[in-house]
């Protein structure tokens, strides 16, 4: 399977208009048949959010309970990225890995845009470059950790949209794999 940006962008897209515009991953799970459990754990935010199960042709995201808000948004438009692309490829090696961004890992870099594109329009992207002319206070406007402004300002150039403000690499967006912590206590 070959995804690009372009194909994650024209997904969103039919996805989006075949639930009636909805953008919210939290509703696109339900009604996509997706089993949600949250789970309550001692485990810390920082170790364990979610992950996405395909076990007895039953499609299940557990998450962890104390995720509310931004955070919690952001996760499940992560776990609903690998529901549309890897449905059926995850495996138990992999469930409690709480971090959501890891660069060498192609599926969580795909579940990564996948939620960039699903949560920021291009229209709000650029409105926030405009306000702000600075990448990182176009992360903190649009309620996204700045990895994900990346991701989705990286799709937005690869369908041709000039370079508009200088932005972080992949690396540099990870120097802190833990890149939800401030969003723990935003709402949406």
């Amino acid at each position: 399977m070959i995804v690009n940006f372009g194909e994650i962008h024209d997904f969103v897209g039919q996805l989006v208009s075949a639930f009636d515009g909805c953008r919210d991953p939290y509703s696109l799970l339900k009604q996509l048949n997706v089993i949600l459990i949250p789970r309550e754990t001692e485990i810390p935010v920082s170790e364990f959010k979610a992950f996405y199960l395909y076990i007895n042709r039953q499609h299940v995201v557990m998450y962890n309970e104390r995720l509310h808000g931004r955070a919690l948004t952001i996760t499940l438009g992560h776990e609903l990225g690998h529901r549309v692309f890897f449905q059926e490829q995850r495996n138990a090696m992999q469930l409690m890995d709480g971090r959501l961004y890891n660069t060498k890992d192609r599926p969580e870099i795909i579940a990564n845009a996948f939620c960039a594109e699903l949560l920021l329009t291009d229209d709000q992207v650029m409105d926030a470059i405009r306000a702000t002319n600075m990448f990182h206070k176009a992360a903190w406007l649009l309620k996204v950790p700045e990895p994900l402004l990346d991701l989705k300002l990286q799709n937005m150039e690869f369908r041709g949209f000039p370079h508009t403000v200088p932005h972080c690499t992949v690396s540099d967006c990870m120097a802190d794999e833990d890149f939800l912590t401030p969003f723990l206590d935003m709402e949406d």
